[in-house]
This record gives structure tokens, sequence and C-alpha cells, in this order.
């Protein structure tokens, strides 16, 4: 069973001595079961005993859910550590932010270097990002929209540079329906938007110069016609360049020679050209 507790208490007949311990038990059917012992001994002014009294209540639903809470808990700290996320929780009523250690150590920073200020989370977000940010913590705390939300933006990390993260949260209300706590976790996204940027650079841009490539400069030649049809006189031209004799170089001088000609021809070209407008490769 689990550890006694015992108080001794004085009355005008003497002294009594009370205990509570929570037991095992094991019915005759084989089954195990949680009883909760609260018993009282009647003792002399002597320390005779000269009486005793016991409760016995079978606790073992309440066990069970006690046991789920443990587990429950002990599953989301392994999964949040596993997952490698930062752990944040705001009260909505105190205005107090609580900000896990993870949290801190995502941006270089010591726990101790961290404050319970909601100040202290936006801040740090990219100017870019913190309007977004505040809005949708606005939404929330105003109990407007889905309970559940989710939100990527830059933070500054101690070394100057901004880390992508990964926000959701969850917002709570009270027994009266108002919004009191929001509370979430944040994960480090920036490998990942880094590769989807290369992703998406890769399939509009050529490899060897990095100008836009065949898709883009079609996308963009799309939206510029669209964008003049409302127009008496069309407000666009496209020139189309080649380079004669290029196949002279790459058979004399070889391919390497015939690259540099091409990434040197880009850099020139856009030099030439003025803000929105666009040189690619076709």
């Amino acid at each position: 069973g689990l550890p006694v507790q015992e108080a001794v208490h004085r009355t005008r007949e003497g002294k009594i001595r009370e205990w509570r311990c929570d037991v095992r038990i094991r019915t005759r059917s084989g089954e195990q079961r949680w009883l909760s012992d609260t018993s009282i001994q009647l003792l002399d002014d002597s320390g005779k005993p000269v009486g005793a009294l016991g409760i016995l209540i079978d606790v073992t639903e309440r066990k069970k859910v006690e046991q789920a809470l443990r587990e429950s808990e002990e599953r989301y700290a392994l999964a949040a550590q596993a997952a490698n996320d930062a752990l944040w929780d705001w009260d909505l009523t105190s205005n107090s932010l609580y900000l896990g250690p993870r949290w801190a150590v995502m941006l270089g920073l010591r726990p101790d270097q961290i404050s319970s200020r909601p100040e202290e989370w936006f801040n740090r977000v990219h100017p870019e990002d913190v309007d977004r940010l505040r809005s949708l913590i606005a939404t929330q705390q105003a109990g407007e929209g889905s309970p559940h939300f989710d939100i990527e933006y830059r933070m500054l990390h101690e070394d100057g540079t901004y880390r992508w993260i990964l926000c959701r949260g969850l917002r709570v209300r009270d027994a009266e329906g108002t919004p009191c706590r929001l509370t979430g976790s944040q994960t480090d996204v920036t490998e990942r938007r880094i590769f989807q940027e290369r992703l998406v650079h890769y399939a509009f841009h050529d490899t060897l110069t990095g100008l836009p490539n065949r898709a883009l400069l079609i996308d963009r030649l799309k939206h510029v016609i669209s964008r003049t049809r409302r127009r008496t006189e069309p407000s666009y031209a496209v020139i189309f360049i080649d380079l004669d004799r290029f196949k002279i170089i790459n058979d004399s001088l070889g391919h390497l020679a015939g690259d540099m000609v091409l990434k040197t021809v880009a850099r020139r070209l856009e030099k030439c050209i003025r803000p929105g407008d666009t040189v690619a490769r076709f």
C-alpha cells in the first residue's frame, strides 16, 4: 500500500491516533481492488489502546482515473520531448506567459534569460510577421474563430539570424465560456522552409544562370497581358535575344567556357533592366 499518514489528537477522554493509507486487496474472484483505510485508535493517558474505529472505502475507480492521467501526462511529455517542441502557456486572466525551457534553447537563450511577459514573445518576432501574429492572438482572446490555430513566422535568434517557427495553439474557456487560457507549442521549421524555397526557386529558375526559366516567363507574360487588356494600347514589350555562333564556343573551348559566357551575358542583361522587368533564359 501507500505510506501511512498518521496524526495524534488530544481529547478530554485521552488521545486519538488517526492514520490513513491506501491498500490493495484481492477479491475472491481474483480481482485486485484499491481500498482507502481511514482509522482511529483511542488511547488512554498512559498510551494504552482502549478502542479503535476504521472505515474502508473502495477507491478503485479513482485510482484508475489517476493512473490514466499520469500515463497521459507522461505520454504528452515524452511526445513533446521527442518532437523537440517548445511548450508555452498563456494565462489570459493574469496576462502571465509561461515559456518552457525548450522555448529559450530554440532561440539560443538560457531559460533564466526570458521573462513571463507576453512582449518577451512578440519583441522577438520579425517586424514583417508580428502584426499577423498579434492579429491572430487578438482573435483568440476575443473568442472568435476556431479554438485550434497554427501560424508560421520568423523569430530572432541570439546569433542575430531569424528562424522560421511553426506555432500551434488551443484556446481554453472558463465555466462562463470566456477565453481564459491559450496553450500550445512551437517548432523550428527553418530547414523545411529553406528546402521549400529552394524547390520553388529551382522549379521556376534556370539552374545555370539563376534567371527565371520558361515557365516563370510565360506566367509573367500572362499576368502583364491580362493587366493591360483594359488599356487601348499595350504597355509592355518582349525582346528575344539569341547568341550567334555559340556552338563554336562549346566545340572549341569546351562546355565550361560556354557556361561562363551564358552566365556573363545573364549578369550584363540584368544590369540593363528596370525594376519590374524580367530577364529569362528561354
